[in-house]
């Protein structure tokens, strides 16, 4: 799909990350905050690291942020609009929710959505977004999955990631060090 939408990526420099740190840069550079309109709250510990290429990560970020940001403001005036980046750990991988209060993705979208030129919720969207940011987690080890909400309360992305430790190392899913 890279190849194909003509964006060549390198390969994956794999190192530990400081997931905070990269979620508050992508923000700021989204002019995304606490008290910014729509509002991004950021729950992540400050010790977390993921196995990780800060570059992809940071475009992966970049294309799921935005996305919120623009559902979010075709919302009407009296809507809230907010959304939500929290992180925790579990049998040592990190697993990172992005949730929007926007419109929700439409069924008709959901069945293609990682799918490139499948088109995307947005007018003038090629599809690819996603598409890319899904081959790059998975180049790191990763995985994203859009998670099921009721319709019309907002979009939730899940994403999946090996956690390192403070030296770069990675922790298997098993527990066990890798």
């Amino acid at each position: 799909t890279l190849a194909y939408g003509k964006a060549q990526e390198q390969t994956p420099r794999l190192g530990p990350v400081a997931l905070l740190m990269l979620v508050n840069d992508v923000a700021e550079q989204l002019a995304l905050g606490p008290e910014s309109d729509p509002a991004l709250q950021v729950d992540i510990p400050s010790n977390l690291r993921v196995s990780a290429d800060p570059d992809h990560l940071h475009r992966v970020l970049t294309t799921l942020l935005r996305n919120a940001r623009s559902a979010l403001e075709s919302l009407p005036a009296d809507r809230p609009k907010a959304s939500r980046v929290a992180a925790h750990v579990e049998e040592g991988l990190v697993w990172l929710d992005l949730r929007d209060s926007g419109p929700g993705i439409p069924p008709r979208i959901r069945e293609t959505l990682f799918q490139a030129f499948s088109g995307g919720g947005q007018r003038g969207s090629t599809g690819l977004g996603l598409t890319i940011a899904l081959e790059l987690l998975r180049g790191m080890g990763g995985d994203m999955m859009l998670m099921e909400t009721p319709a019309g309360q907002g979009a939730h992305f899940r994403i999946s990631l090996p956690e390192a430790d403070g030296t770069g190392s990675r922790i298997s899913r098993d527990g066990g060090w890798g």
